[in-house]
């Protein structure tokens, strides 16, 4: 039956078979490409929107910590001579004593992380700014600990009252 199809035809459809084939990987390379650039977009789009509310985050930490200290001036002006003013004092001392934590807002970072798509960003310069980032998350994230606990025990350790 193969005998009289000749050796031209079994070639040819030989070459058509592979060409489909491989048309059928390039395609379905070209659908994953472009959904992974629909993922990068996305995580993209939630960097920009993690950054802009660490940027208000950070502008209220600014303001609070202004307060802060202009609170600290006041009480200890009372200490330099000012004459006592209990009210003012008073709310000079309690506009210092909370303290602030920064928390940055880092769910597109652990998300990224966590579904393994770093590997979508290409440029390595990229990568290594957002792992450095990351890695500020984390020191940030042990200094608020450790403040904390310093502040904690400073406040409440009966080895600290005198």
């Amino acid at each position: 039956m193969l005998a009289g199809i000749g050796f031209r035809t079994h070639l040819l459809e030989l070459v058509v078979v592979f060409v489909g084939v491989g048309l059928a990987f390039a395609v379905e390379n070209l659908r994953e490409d472009l959904n992974e650039d629909a993922v990068a977009l996305e995580h993209l789009a939630g960097f920009q929107e993690d950054l802009q509310s660490d940027l208000v985050m950070l502008d209220e930490q600014i303001r609070l910590r202004t307060a802060q200290r202009d609170g600290a001036k006041t009480a200890l002006s009372f200490f330099d001579g000012r004459p006592l003013d209990l009210q003012l004092f008073f709310e000079s001392f309690w506009a210092v004593l909370p303290g602030y934590s920064v928390i940055p807002s880092r769910n597109t970072m652990d998300e990224v992380l966590s579904s393994g798509s770093l590997r979508l960003v290409r440029d390595s310069r990229v990568r290594d700014a957002l792992l450095d980032l990351y890695a500020l998350y984390a020191r940030i994230s042990f200094l608020e600990a450790h403040m904390a606990r310093d502040y904690d025990r400073y406040l409440y350790d009966p080895t600290f009252s005198s």
